[in-house]
């Protein structure tokens, strides 16, 4: 027989209070395990994955070049596929886009040799990457307590046998290279970095691969979730729209058309106009944590023991229900000087404390690439009839998304633009104006 978990949804007033409690009256862990997703919770992988993910990182900052002119050649090549593949012209240059398509269509292609890079190669493991992909995102299934195990089960055993292949094959990559210097060979994907780093190899074959598993599921399944509401929010800000488009265009002139982690870096507007974009889609339920005892919160509302619990941070971001009075401001990011990719109290985005996501920095640069890429790229728009652009909404279920899927785009080429705006006063003006004024809701 399964055991239903209620789900006590917070308001983000309570967000400090919530993250407050120890893991022994709140734990994360096991609210996981209930959630299913743990899929491959086996002592044996679990060994070598906690360290190495928080430590992994750490590493990865040592090639940052590398691996973001990967990711931005990576993204770039599958940006272009897809366009060239897709049958979305409705005339005079302009296509139609289903963001949702696009976006795992892009990740799903790149994000294999962004993390696996040689070891991609080849029918076999193109097989068992679909079917663990297939296997992690089925149709939801009534719950039925054998239906569950035997899907678990070979929700396991998929993984276990991509894992296997991955091992193997690694094993086979490492034996061609023991030989050379680091310096004889580049990083061309993350799983290079296993051949550089004499760090990384003490974690072993089985705990780097299972790592690189994570990263790769985070990239292809959670990334695109973040991105759509970006895209949406791009093609109803026209304004700032060709702010990006001018901030790319200076960066393009000073460094070339390389997007390396040095160059997201002086992405600031980029940085704000992302930042905006996810606060106002953050999700109506997340953080869960398990209750282990009834805690009593400030205002005497019981949370009951053995129970799950979330925050509903949606609920802070947006107050004004109406579309065409929807406020969106970069500046007030700007003035306050903290990327989007910096977790704290006010930007859950990433998690909390000790348990915030170590891959933050990583997924920011990647989330930063392919937004400067499709700002290069195309131009994109709401509607085709000439009418003011407005925000369609949002779907409010637990993670948000936009009412509307589609947006209408052209290819353009931005160094044919002419300057628009001098950045650099701009800058000086946000930074001088008054807090107050900016910050206002």
């Amino acid at each position: 027989m399964m055991i239903n978990f209620s789900n006590n949804i917070l308001s983000h007033r309570f967000s400090y209070e919530y993250l407050s409690h120890p893991q022994e009256a709140l734990s994360q862990d096991y609210a996981f395990k209930i959630l299913d997703n743990y899929v491959y919770a086996e002592t044996s992988v679990l060994r070598y994955r906690k360290s190495l993910c928080m430590s992994f990182p750490f590493y990865m900052s040592n090639y940052t070049r590398e691996i973001s002119l990967t990711g931005s050649r990576e993204l770039g090549i599958s940006i272009d596929k897809y366009l060239g593949e897709s049958e979305s012209s409705i005339g005079a240059g302009v296509g139609k886009l289903d963001i949702v398509d696009f976006l795992s269509n892009v990740f799903d292609e790149s994000s294999d040799r962004i993390c696996f890079g040689k070891l991609s190669e080849g029918p076999e493991f193109r097989k068992l990457i679909y079917s663990y992909a297939e296997g992690i995102y089925q149709k939801p299934r009534p719950k039925i307590a054998l239906l569950d195990t035997i899907n678990l089960y070979f929700k396991k055993k998929r993984y276990f046998n991509l894992r296997s292949y991955l091992i193997e094959n690694l094993s086979k990559a490492y034996s061609e290279t023991s030989g050379l210097q680091p310096t004889d060979f580049g990083v061309n994907s993350l799983v290079d970095i296993y051949m550089h780093n004499s760090d990384v190899r003490e974690f072993g074959k089985e705990g780097f691969v299972s790592v690189l598993m994570d990263v790769w599921f985070y990239i292809v399944k959670i990334i695109p979730t973040r991105l759509v509401n970006i895209v949406v929010d791009l093609s109803v800000e026209p304004n700032l729209y060709f702010i990006l488009i001018q901030e790319q265009k200076d960066l393009i002139k000073k460094y070339g058309n390389d997007i390396t982690y040095n160059v997201t870096k002086e992405m600031v507007f980029m940085d704000a106009f992302i930042k905006e974009s996810l606060n106002n889609s953050t999700p109506a339920s997340f953080i869960y944590r398990f209750i282990r005892k009834d805690i009593f919160l400030s205002n005497g509302t019981l949370l009951p023991k053995e129970q799950i619990s979330s925050l509903n941070a949606f609920s802070k971001s947006v107050t004004n229900t109406s579309k065409s009075n929807r406020k969106f401001d970069i500046s007030k990011h700007i003035l306050h000087n903290k990327s989007f990719t910096e977790p704290s109290i006010d930007n859950l985005i990433w998690g909390y404390g000790i348990k915030a996501c170590p891959f933050a920095e990583y997924a920011g640069m990647l989330i930063k690439i392919f937004t400067a890429l499709l700002v290069r790229k195309l131009y994109i728009f709401s509607n085709i009839q000439g009418n003011q652009p407005v925000h369609p909404g949002y779907v409010n279920i637990f993670t948000i998304f936009p009412s509307e899927s589609s947006v209408y785009f052209k290819k353009h080429d931005i160094n044919h633009y002419r300057d628009l705006i001098n950045l650099e006063e701009e800058y000086k003006n946000i930074m001088n104006s008054d807090e107050a004024g900016l910050c206002s809701e």
